[in-house]
């Protein structure tokens, strides 16, 4: 069992789910990068993750938080669910990503990047 399967996981135990969590890789996982804003001084960028195995049999965002964080980089701040803001730039936080093992997703990242481009706080579940 997967904790990213939805529909088998209301089933189980919340602790189940969370102990599934603790045991997956980096590489389980794809992201797309928004760099929201950036001043002269400031950067503000977006990181949308999403479980490879779900993205490829759904299609969209994940609709719920992950207990990822022994994965996620500490300057990363989840602000919705499988959303991430920081201050870093995003060239820095995709390189950041890459190297952790994470999966940069082409696929995904258009489709992240089409619907930010169209509202960017009404992304489908």
């Amino acid at each position: 069992m997967l904790p990213w399967n939805i529909e088998a996981n209301n089933k189980v135990d919340e602790r189940r789910v969370f102990d599934l969590y603790q045991r997956s890789e980096a590489h389980e996982f794809c992201f797309a990068v928004l760099a929201a804003s950036k001043d002269e001084d400031e950067y503000n960028t977006m990181v949308f993750i999403c479980p490879i195995e779900y993205w490829d049999r759904v299609g969209k965002m994940f609709p719920e938080t992950m207990p990822i964080a022994h994965l996620v980089p500490k300057y990363l701040v989840e602000i919705f669910d499988a959303t991430f803001d920081t201050v870093w730039a995003h060239t820095f936080v995709m390189n950041d990503l890459i190297r952790r093992g994470f999966i940069h997703n082409s696929k995904f990242q258009k489709f992240v990047s089409d619907y930010a481009a169209y509202d960017p706080m009404s992304f489908p579940e």
